[in-house]
């Protein structure tokens, strides 16, 4: 994200094909894939809808739309929505009483600095388009939690709500969005 590295984000736009990753890398996003697993397993249910990536983001979106439109009202994993030419994908999305609860996903232990301002540009893209969202956070690894088999992991992540800090920080992602154009 370009909060966090402005040169990535450029040659990721511009030079893709020089980009290289690391096996520490790969590990971690292997471990982001396997928590991401889990958090499916935790926040949905039988009706829950996972917005596909491989038929492209174009499809993404208009799938997430269609879905919002018709009145759908069950969880969403991976919500895709574009405002401004800012593009998210929303890990879990909640339907609430009067719109949407934004979940998003770590596989850390703690709120880190760059996850705040990661939820505080799905918020600004959110409700940009015009979802009725109510509140957002993220949910991260509880390094307490003990694993008593059977694939129950209920208790594994907890959340922090980080809406009214994304809400503070709309301006910074005004200018931050900005300075990575």
């Amino acid at each position: 994200s370009a909060s966090q590295c402005p040169k990535k984000l450029y040659l990721e736009k511009n030079k893709p094909e020089i980009g290289e990753t690391s096996s520490t890398t790969e590990s971690l996003f292997a471990m982001g894939d396997q928590v991401g697993d889990i958090a499916k397993d935790i926040y949905g249910n039988d009706q829950s809808v996972e917005i596909a990536y491989e038929s492209g983001l174009a499809n993404a979106i208009k799938e997430t739309s269609r879905l919002i439109e018709a009145g759908f009202r069950e969880p969403i994993f991976e919500a895709t929505f574009q405002h401004d030419g800012v593009l998210v994908r929303v890990d879990v999305l909640i339907p609430t009483d009067n719109g949407w609860h934004a979940v998003e996903v770590k596989a850390s232990t703690s709120v880190k600095p760059h996850h705040r301002i990661d939820c505080a540009i799905q918020y600004w893209v959110m409700k940009g388009v015009g979802l009725p969202l109510d509140s957002i956070s993220l949910a991260f690894i509880d390094n307490q939690f003990v694993y008593a088999g059977d694939d129950e992991y209920a208790g594994l992540l907890q959340e922090e709500d980080l809406t009214e800090d994304a809400i503070e920080r709309q301006p910074a992602v005004a200018q931050l969005i900005d300075v990575a154009r």
